[in-house]
């Protein structure tokens, strides 16, 4: 249980260039609707307005810019909730979909009850750089190798054979 009482109930529709924003206040009026840059600069500057992060509640859906837009609000001390997209179909599956109205119904959600969002966690910033390496190395991985197979398959119709060798060879 919170020891707090909820001031604000943010939705972020988080997009590639700009994001989304509907602040509801506790009885559920519209207090704002706006859009800034997603950056870590414009977020910071919009969330710098709450004096007690701990009593707003933020909602978005999953998506590439959740992760470390999560990871930095919650850094603030605000209580964010990731909803599933998955699970969302009020969401991604209306006739009257833009980005404001899908805001407002995350901030709506945050609001009436926190599991219709199915909210997730995202893996801790270590173990996503970690991740991000083994993905990382296995995107270089796969292209060595088309790199190598294509080659092979160029010098093989112009009626060359390259002898076989390891990846590593340098020859």
């Amino acid at each position: 249980m919170r020891k707090y009482s909820t001031e604000f109930f943010v939705g972020m529709d988080l997009g590639d260039a700009s994001d989304h924003i509907c602040i509801l206040d506790p009885e559920g009026e519209v207090v704002e609707s706006t859009e800034v840059s997603n950056t870590i600069d414009e977020i910071n500057g919009f969330f710098d307005r709450f004096a007690h992060p701990r009593r707003v509640v933020v909602a978005m859906e999953t998506g590439t810019h959740s992760p470390w837009v999560s990871h930095l609000l919650e850094g603030r001390g605000f209580e964010v909730l990731v909803g599933n997209a998955r699970k969302l179909r009020l969401v991604w599956d209306s006739s009257q979909k833009d980005d404001p109205r899908d805001a407002e119904l995350l901030a709506r959600m945050a609001r009436f009850d926190r599991k219709l969002l199915s909210p997730i966690h995202h893996r801790s910033r270590s173990a996503h750089m970690d991740l991000t390496v083994i993905k990382g190395r296995d995107a270089l991985v796969r292209c060595r190798t088309k790199l190598i197979n294509f080659v092979r398959g160029i010098c093989k119709s112009a009626g060359v054979r390259p002898p076989s060798c390891s990846a590593a060879a340098t020859k």
